[in-house]
């Protein structure tokens, strides 16, 4: 059910148009006062969308450039006097940290590393040299998207003292409305022959829905803490089936991030999987591997997405099977008992690491996993949903129906390949994880397919061997 609100709050108050996509999990962020790092492309606003927020919740503001800013910047200058007395204390300066309340760290990724390290503890733990910044109450943080020209990957420490890692869409993702009234924004740091708008009227309402959220988020740990704890550790386990290991500083991120989502949004459901639709895109934008230069599958998410709210309120004795094949063997032996969500939860924790196409042995595994669980089905030993049959064997499909081996595409021995079950499941375990399965491959493409066939053969038959113990 909706929680009654008073405050309606819309970014496009702040001259900010065409981010409504991001616009609750940012205020989530700004509920929780954790961290934030904005990700875009020069020109989407990551900076005026700082200085906006901070302007409308009348906190003291200034940007800094990571890649430049000195530390005698952000610190000042040891004080003469207090170091004859014995004690460690810094003249402020107009730049430093001392007396600001909300700060943006941009451009963190075109820091060297030993700057970047510098700033680790001011976002994380609103200290600078072990002394702490009393006044400072948002830390945001913005970079140009991995990969770009002049950027480096962030350090996964740094990433990860982010909450929230939330993209920014760039012009060509705008619709033409939004677009239109983003051309019509003059601010500040443009034209100054023109007049500039001050966004005040939006001030009240940010602040607001704030306290209200504030006020709100107690009662809904009270309601929907446990389910929301619940939820995080199957997330965490699923996420780690299809390689990407979250800590457990990021696990209780996540947990707040979900709280405050839910509170921002007025929203109080009895069960968590009533709003699953909603939690999604936040639970992709608290995964900063993305920002180390890592590809984050969306497929991996979903799957582990799915099968954490699948999970909630029973017992986690299957998410907890993190081998694939264990999990297969439970399944052949113990289906006939299990409920309905249960026979979705197996599928689920398949699917996370085939989307995750990390590495041979991982999709081989699963494959000779999901075989079992088919045949399982197939003899009447176990009788899922219809959805669930259907997703298991379009997900079988995804990995093996792949286009028939052709003689002179690689150096593989593809008549060996046709000439038995196992070769050619292998063949297409190997093709699958390279990704590549319908333009022509160079001798040296070849070749490294044929070494991904040899491993994938050995790997489905130690895993066949392994299911049958």
């Amino acid at each position: 059910m909706n929680a009654p609100t008073t405050c309606t709050f819309s970014l496009d108050s702040l001259g900010l148009f065409g981010l409504s996509g991001i616009e609750a999990p940012l205020l989530a962020g700004l509920v929780t006062g954790d961290p934030i790092l904005l990700v875009g492309a020069p020109g989407c606003a990551k900076t005026l969308l700082a200085r906006q927020l901070a302007r409308a919740l009348g906190l003291r503001y200034h940007a800094y450039d990571a890649s430049k800013a000195l530390f005698e910047d952000i610190i000042g200058f040891p004080s003469p006097k207090a170091l004859a007395d014995g004690r460690i204390e810094y003249v402020p300066t107009a730049l430093s940290l001392w007396d600001k309340e909300f700060i943006l760290v941009d451009e963190v990724s075109r820091a060297s590393p030993a700057t970047a390290n510098k700033w680790l503890e001011v976002i994380r733990s609103r200290r600078v040299m072990g002394m702490a910044l009393p006044r400072l109450r948002q830390v945001i943080g913005a970079m140009n998207p991995p990969g770009s020209v002049g950027t480096i990957p962030l350090d996964l420490a740094l990433a990860d003292r982010f909450a929230l890692h939330i993209a920014l869409p760039e012009a060509r993702d705008l619709g033409a409305d939004d677009l239109k009234r983003v051309l019509a924004v003059v601010t500040e740091d443009d034209a100054p022959g023109l007049a500039h708008a001050n966004g005040a009227s939006a001030e009240v309402g940010l602040r607001l829905l704030l306290d209200e959220a504030r006020g709100r988020y107690a009662a809904l740990e009270v309601l929907l803490g446990a389910q929301v704890v619940n939820y995080v550790v199957h997330l965490s386990a699923a996420l780690r089936n299809g390689r990407i290991d979250i800590s457990a500083r990021r696990c209780s991120m996540i947990y707040r991030s979900i709280v405050a989502l839910l509170a921002v949004r007025g929203l109080e459901p009895p069960r968590l999987q009533e709003v699953g639709e909603v939690l999604r895109p936040l639970v992709g934008m608290s995964i900063p591997d993305g920002a180390t230069g890592v590809e984050v599958r969306d497929g991996v998410i979903d799957a582990a997405h799915g099968l954490a709210l699948a999970a909630l309120g029973r017992s986690v004795r299957i998410l907890t099977l993190d081998d694939p094949l264990l999990l297969a063997r439970t399944y052949a032996k113990e289906a006939q008992t299990f409920e309905e969500t249960q026979h979705s939860e197996v599928v689920s924790a398949l699917e996370t690491p085939i989307a995750a196409r990390g590495s041979v042995a991982d999709v081989a595994r699963a494959v000779v996993a999901l075989r079992v669980v088919l045949e399982t089905i197939q003899s009447g030993r176990a009788h899922p949903p219809a959805d669930v049959v259907q997703r298991a064997g379009a997900l079988h499909e995804r990995v093996l129906a792949l286009p028939e081996p052709r003689r002179g595409l690689t150096g593989v021995e593809f008549d060996q390949a046709r000439g038995g079950v196992l070769a050619n499941v292998a063949f297409r375990v190997a093709l699958y994880v390279q990704g590549d399965v319908r333009g022509p491959l160079g001798s040296r493409g070849g070749n490294h397919l044929a070494e991904r066939v040899r491993e994938a053969r050995e790997e489905l038959v130690a895993a066949w061997k392994e299911v049958q113990q």
